[in-house]
Formats: C-alpha cells, sequence, structure tokens
C-alpha cells in the first residue's frame, strides 16, 4: 500500500480527483464525522470523494474555510482541499 501523505504519496494523487483520505488524527475525524463517515481509528483510514457545498449543516464539514460535502455520481469533479494539520488523537 502506498503511504498516505501528500508529498508523493496517494493524498496527493488523490486530491486533483477530488478525494480526500482521512486519519486517526483529531482533525479528521472530525471531519469524517461531520461528513458522515465512519470515525478512521488507530492505523485506519477512510476515503471519499468530495465537492463543494453551499451552507453548513447534515453531512456537511467546514474545511479551510470551505463548506463540503461527500460528492454525487454526476458532481462535477473539483480538486479536493488540504486537510488541516495533524494531531494525533
Amino acid at each position: 500500500m502506498k503511504r498516505i501523505r501528500y508529498n508523493g504519496g496517494s493524498r496527493g494523487y488523490l486530491r486533483p480527483e477530488g478525494i480526500v483520505i482521512l486519519g486517526q488524527y483529531q482533525s479528521h475525524v472530525a471531519v469524517a464525522q461531520a461528513l458522515g463517515l465512519p470515525k478512521p481509528g488507530p492505523g485506519e483510514s477512510v476515503s471519499a470523494r468530495i465537492v463543494p457545498a453551499k451552507r453548513a449543516g447534515a453531512g456537511v464539514a467546514e474545511i479551510n474555510g470551505r463548506f463540503w460535502k461527500i460528492a454525487k455520481p454526476g458532481d462535477t469533479i473539483v480538486p479536493a482541499p488540504l486537510l488541516p494539520k495533524t494531531k494525533k488523537r
């Protein structure tokens, strides 16, 4: 499995496709919960394709000052945002 990181890893390769990979870090777990995804535990990750959302609400996460939601089939591909700084939980 390729390392999950931005610099040459899967996060960097999948970001242009609108896909985020969330890990066990507090900030990532918060994003996963807001999006309605399973909370990644120690050593786990969860991924999803996301698109901009118009406003806050159920199933919407705020990442770097913008709102994002899980993409539906047919939604335009938009590069995913950089994820918040990581801190282990």
